[in-house]
């Protein structure tokens, strides 16, 4: 797909000329391999993740018993998957066909900041989201007693409204990386051996950094809350299964009452978070590298598309673990807990079945 840029004044622009500049053309150009890979992924993730996520918030609607404090945090997680994977992955649906790397759809249909904006508020509000789920089990599982004075789904509902207000605060600094629409007029490589550059846009834009700075801020804006965020639940997921190990040998007593029914499935619930935040934080450690070599490629003194070249090999695996993470939370929930399991099945029934449970 090529965008139509005919309307576009190229007289107008900033004007790029590399006619005899072969090697630096081909780094504007999309790479096929590359190209088909990304839209595999996404297309997957767009068609397990949505129907995963839409599948476990209709089971907290219509399950009278998933209505728990944890289960908000969830929903939380699972609406800012849904937006990450619709919004993201259609803007790429219009990037990654044409064959030129431009961000001239984001100038054109939307803007920059909005372009980018919302991925990375997604972003931040899923790595919060997760801190939330992580420090809410580390309570209930290590500090049982503090956990039951001050748990309460009114707290719960305060705490994701911090979430998506933190998302904001660091949106507004990530950013400014992309925050400065350019179009550039090209004239591209001609004559033998260039028929690849042939029909190729003349118009190209990018979203740069508001200024050089910005690249700096930007993208540690995007890093620091990561790597604080996966300390400290890696600080909480260690309490966490050291005491469930140590309960575990405590309280197998055969008893199945009701009491000890409640506590194996708290413990089941704990395992599945501990388990999805994990996934999650590998599934972004990628992402953040490609930051810090951005950050390390300015300081080299490197200009913007020259840092791009620098971390293309790592963007398609980067982004695809992202899109592959925000679709597979609602697998790891019913892969690990037969609660959830239950509960969708009984979701999905007829509304009087829903009913009594």
């Amino acid at each position: 797909m090529v965008l139509d840029t005919s309307h576009l004044n190229c007289s107008d622009l900033f004007q790029l000329n590399l006619t005899d500049d072969v090697k630096r053309a081909s780094t504007y150009l999309v790479n096929p391999g590359s190209r088909a890979i990304a839209l595999g992924i996404q297309i997957l993730a767009l068609v397990i993740g949505v129907p995963g996520n839409v599948s476990f918030l209709v089971s907290v609607a219509r399950v009278a018993y998933m209505k728990t404090i944890t289960n908000i945090f969830l929903i939380n997680l699972a609406v800012a998957d849904i937006l990450f994977l619709v919004f993201t992955i259609f803007s790429y649906l219009m990037y990654l066909p044409a064959p030129v790397r431009s961000h001239i759809h984001s100038l054109l249909n939307l803007s920059c900041p909005v372009s980018f904006g919302i991925p990375f508020l997604t972003y931040f509000a899923s790595v919060a989201t997760i801190c939330l789920l992580s420090a809410e089990r580390y309570n209930a599982i290590c500090r049982p007693l503090k956990h039951l004075a001050v748990n309460s789904k009114r707290r719960a509902v305060k705490l994701i409204l911090g979430t998506w207000c933190v998302g904001l605060a660091f949106t507004s600094l990530a950013v400014l990386q992309y925050a400065d629409p350019v179009r550039i007029c090209v004239t591209w490589p001609s004559g033998n051996g260039t028929e690849k550059f042939a029909d190729l846009p003349d118009i190209i834009g990018f979203c740069l950094p508001l200024a050089p700075w910005a690249l700096v801020v930007g993208n540690l804006a995007s890093s620091i809350p990561f790597m604080i965020a996966l300390l400290g639940n890696a600080v909480m997921y260690v309490q966490i299964i050291r005491t469930l190990g140590k309960r575990h040998i405590t309280e197998t007593n055969g008893q199945e009452d009701m009491a000890h029914r409640a506590r194996r499935v708290r413990n089941q619930v704990a395992r599945m978070l501990v388990t999805n935040g994990t996934v999650f934080f590998i599934c972004q450690v990628p992402y953040a590298c490609i930051n810090f070599v951005y950050i390390a490629g300015y300081f080299r003194g490197l200009e913007f598309l020259e840092v791009n070249d620098l971390q293309n090999s790592m963007r398609v695996f980067s982004h695809s673990l992202l899109f592959l993470n925000s679709a597979i939370n609602p697998i790891i929930y019913y892969a690990m807990c037969p609660t959830y399991r239950r509960a969708v099945r009984v979701a999905f029934r007829s509304s009087t079945h829903s009913s009594v449970v």
